[in-house]
Formats: C-alpha cells, sequence, structure tokens
C-alpha cells in the first residue's frame, strides 16, 4: 500500500526549493546506485516535483507553499495538534512525499531513510495521515 507523509516546515526551517532537495537527497542515498532522479511537472500542476526510482518501486517528493497548504496546516492541527508541539495551523511551506506501494517490503530501508531526512530538517513538523500524528525517528 502507498503512504503519504507530509513536512509541515515551520518559521525554524531553512528556506528550501525542489532544486535544495533533490541535492540533499542525492546525498543521503549516494550509495544507492540502482536509484535514478528525474524532475517532473505532474498533471495538473505548474511547479516541478522530483522522482525518485528503483526498480519497480519510486517515490515522490514535491516542495509545496500557498493556500492550500495553509489549509491543509489548519486541518491537521485539529486532528493531531498536542500541547507539546507548536500551533501548526500557520505553517505555508511543506515537503509532500508519496511513497509507492511495497508490499514485499524490498525498500524498508529506503523509507526509513526518506523519513530520517524528513524528520532531521531542523523546524519540520513530519504528519502521518495514516496515523494522523506527527513522528518523529527519535
Amino acid at each position: 500500500m502507498s503512504f503519504v507523509l507530509y513536512a509541515l516546515l515551520g518559521e525554524d526551517a531553512p528556506t528550501t526549493s525542489i532544486e535544495q532537495i533533490d541535492t540533499e537527497l542525492r546525498r543521503c542515498f549516494d550509495q544507492e546506485n540502482d536509484m535514478v532522479v528525474q524532475f517532473e511537472v505532474l498533471l495538473f500542476a505548474t511547479e516541478r516535483s522530483l522522482r525518485l526510482r528503483w526498480p519497480g518501486w519510486a517515490v515522490l517528493v514535491c516542495y509545496e507553499e500557498g493556500t492550500s497548504v495553509l489549509a491543509d496546516s489548519r486541518e491537521i492541527q485539529s486532528i493531531a495538534g498536542t500541547p507539546d508541539i507548536p500551533d501548526l495551523s500557520d505553517i505555508g511551506r511543506r515537503i509532500r512525499v508519496v511513497f509507492g506501494s511495497d508490499d514485499s517490503r524490498v525498500y524498508t530501508n529506503q523509507m526509513i531513510w526518506m523519513m530520517e531526512y524528513l524528520c532531521g530538517i531542523e523546524g519540520a513538523f513530519v504528519f502521518d495521515p495514516l496515523r494522523k500524528e506527527i513522528i518523529s525517528l527519535t
């Protein structure tokens, strides 16, 4: 089953772009000899996204900002807001990662490395919509 993670980029998060994310992910996955990285523009989108491909599996990475991200952040705050995290409802930037289905669990390490990347971004709050919670790998 495929799944999505959102890294909401709070005010302490660094300024970023899809090109910067590309550079950082290539560094994170530099030991992956069978990975191919491509920029693409999704149907009904104007901004480029990044697709990381392995034989039989892929991950889509998008950098998004604006009013729709703000609306989603407000929804996430209402679902997962807790006293131990700051208010998420005014966050208008995020990295959205869509993981391909991996029922045979061949790419579990790559999923973990991507989660480590997202959780390692200063000022980011990583939300798992399936579990309806903010996740942390620490």
